[in-house]
This record gives structure tokens, C-alpha cells and sequence, in this order.
């Protein structure tokens, strides 16, 4: 997963959740920071070379961690950071401004 260089939450557990309920296997975690989509002066130039290698580094352990199994299912992670319920998400603090006279209606 990519975020905008703030704390994950419960989004591990809450992936886990989603991948095993939907027949998948997961077999390893890892967050890596972004630059963010809408605070564009958040973790800008990010990834950079440095989390690009830490991407590899994660990929390479988890093709040895596979390596080492019969299947996927001996590889599965264990336990993912989180808290159940999940964090109910209360929404951002900041709303967009709209011209709504600039409006064409495209519908996005």
C-alpha cells in the first residue's frame, strides 16, 4: 500500500481482511510513502530512489519467504497491525470549493 506519509491505521488489518475473504492469501505487509494526491506539498518527489529500493528489498524477501513454503497458505501473515472494530473514518476536515456556474455536469 501507498500513503500520504501519515499513520496507517487499522488499512493492514482491514486489507488482510478483504484479501482472505476474498480467497486470497496475504504474505506480507509493507507501506511505503507517496506523495499525496490532494496535499501536494506532502512527501513531494516521493517515491524516491530510496523507497523504490525498500519496495525491491520487500519484494526479494517475500520471493524467498515463498521460496521456502509448500504454498502460499504456510507463508500467510500471521497477525496485520490494526485494532477491531476499525477506526471508523470520520471524513477529512477540508471540503473542496466548487464554481458551481463553471460547472459543465461531466459527472466527475
Amino acid at each position: 500500500m501507498s500513503y500520504g506519509n501519515r499513520a496507517v491505521d487499522d488499512t493492514f488489518l482491514e486489507m488482510a481482511d478483504v484479501l482472505v475473504e476474498g480467497g486470497f492469501v496475504p504474505v506480507a505487509l509493507g507501506s511505503f510513502v507517496a506523495h499525496h494526491s490532494l496535499m501536494t506539498n506532502v512527501a513531494a518527489g516521493r517515491p524516491d530512489a530510496d523507497d523504490l529500493a525498500a519496495v525491491r528489498a520487500l519484494a526479494a524477501q517475500v520471493v524467498e519467504k515463498l521460496a521456502r513454503v509448500d504454498g502460499a497458505e504456510a507463508a500467510c501473515v500471521a497477525a496485520a497491525p490494526g485494532n477491531r472494530p476499525y477506526r471508523a473514518f470520520g471524513g477529512v476536515a477540508f471540503k473542496p470549493e466548487v464554481d458551481a456556474g463553471a460547472c459543465t455536469a461531466c459527472g466527475l
